[in-house]
């Protein structure tokens, strides 16, 4: 990203640089988006709204566990799987599953994002005119509609740019949210219920 004439994406100081690789004892999600596209992380269709509660039923779900097989290390996969489908286990088990998920789908958008204004910067002749082209396509879809507001140029935002200027907020902790709960595993839980496919405990 070039501003005030300095390509910021060259400095770690001003965007920090996302990695696209797992960190040890990897969260279920964290493998989801580091194997499979985004779109299939949040496909959710293979889901029956009829289907009660449990271990294996979730944001992520077996089905993804299938497609990752043969995707990643199997001792890996299960152990993150594993842990996984024990914290479904739990009242608030999903809660947690859904920070999980939010942390690895943050950290991935991050990654794109992080790509296409590098390859826009640092690519090719060709990936750099399509990124122009891109961003001038944006500016003048901003500026068409600036004027039919009748805004005036001092206060114009440029508010379709707004993605980018997330590249300059601190990355993602990853596991953060996971270390503090095992610390006060009861309260953050609540008690174990579910068991099997869903079956509530007596």
């Amino acid at each position: 990203m070039i501003i005030n004439g300095r390509i910021h994406i060259l400095s770690t100081e001003k965007i920090p640089r996302p990695m696209n690789t797992l960190r040890i004892n990897p969260s279920f999600p964290e493998i989801a988006f580091h194997y499979l596209s985004p779109d299939e992380c949040r496909n959710h269709s293979n889901i029956n709204n009829n289907t009660p509660p449990g271990p294996e039923i979730s944001i992520l779900n077996k089905y993804h566990y299938n497609c990752l097989r043969s995707l990643c290390p199997k001792k890996v996969l299960n152990t993150a799987w594993k842990e996984w489908k024990r914290l479904g286990e739990f009242k608030n088990g999903d809660k947690q599953r859904f920070v999980q998920y939010g942390e690895a789908s943050s950290m991935k958008q991050r990654y794109e994002l992080y790509q296409e204004v590098w390859k826009g910067t640092q690519g090719t002749q060709e990936e750099y005119y399509e990124f122009l082209d891109d961003c001038m396509g944006k500016g003048s879809e901003e500026i068409e509609q600036i004027l039919d507001q009748g805004t005036k140029w001092k206060d114009v935002k440029w508010d379709m740019f707004e993605d980018y200027l997330d590249l300059y907020e601190e990355l993602p902790i990853l596991g953060l949210h996971h270390e503090r709960y095992e610390k006060n595993l009861d309260k953050c839980l609540g008690p174990r219920i579910y068991f099997g496919r869903g079956l509530l405990s007596a």
